[in-house]
Parts: structure tokens; C-alpha cells; sequence
């Protein structure tokens, strides 16, 4: 075509392709967000009542046991799926296996005295 391109080529490609997704999601996603927590600030009538419902909602007897729930059973398969990590990376041969990051300084000790020992933890 007489060297006239129909597309841009490499990065240029990429670059308007992320410009679209970006472009897509403000559409479908925050400009209906945006719009819904505005709603928010109003009462069914349309009338503006502030932080009215806000208040409403956070005081309702539901919502602090739902909040509780989720938490405890996320706390609860957390803990399922650290022990299972852990016990996976022993299983597969690792030295240590470092639970909390408090820790870190402990075992980095110990394999520093390992290889000053002539080891290869």
C-alpha cells in the first residue's frame, strides 16, 4: 500500500488497545458507581438527606453480623491455606519455611551459620 499503515505497529498497538480496556471499564463500571454513591446522599423521594442513610445502614443489627462472619471465616481458610502452603513447601524439600515476617531475621541467621559451616541450606 505505498508504505501507508492501516494500524500502528508494536507498542503503538498495545498502548491503544489498554487505552480502550481503561476506556471501557470507566464506562461500564465507574461511571455507574459514581453515580450509584451519588444516589446514595438522596432518599427515595429525592430529597437530599446527607449522610442520613449512611447512618441508617451502618446501624442495622444485620450488617455487624455479616461483618463478624466475614471475618472470622476469612481468618479461618487464611489460616487453612497458610498451613497448607506450608506444609506443601516441606513436603517438596524446603529448608525453611517462614510463617510470619517477624521471623525472617531469625532464619536468615541461621542459613548465614549454615553456609559459614560449609553447608548449602
Amino acid at each position: 500500500m505505498n508504505g501507508i499503515a492501516l494500524l500502528p505497529k508494536g507498542k503503538a498497538v498495545q498502548k491503544w488497545l489498554i487505552a480502550l480496556v481503561v476506556l471501557g471499564l470507566s464506562v461500564s463500571v465507574l461511571l455507574p458507581l459514581a453515580q450509584l454513591f451519588a444516589k446514595a446522599f438522596y432518599d427515595k423521594t429525592g430529597q437530599f438527606v446527607g449522610l442520613d442513610n449512611f447512618f441508617a445502614y451502618f446501624s442495622t443489627p444485620a450488617l455487624a453480623q455479616s461483618l463478624h462472619n466475614t471475618l472470622y471465616i476469612s481468618a479461618l481458610t487464611t489460616q487453612a491455606r497458610l498451613a497448607n502452603a506450608a506444609a506443601r513447601l516441606k513436603a517438596a524439600g524446603a529448608h525453611y519455611v517462614i510463617e510470619e515476617i517477624g521471623r525472617l531475621d531469625e532464619v536468615l541467621d541461621k542459613i548465614e551459620r549454615r553456609q559459614a559451616a560449609g553447608e548449602h541450606p
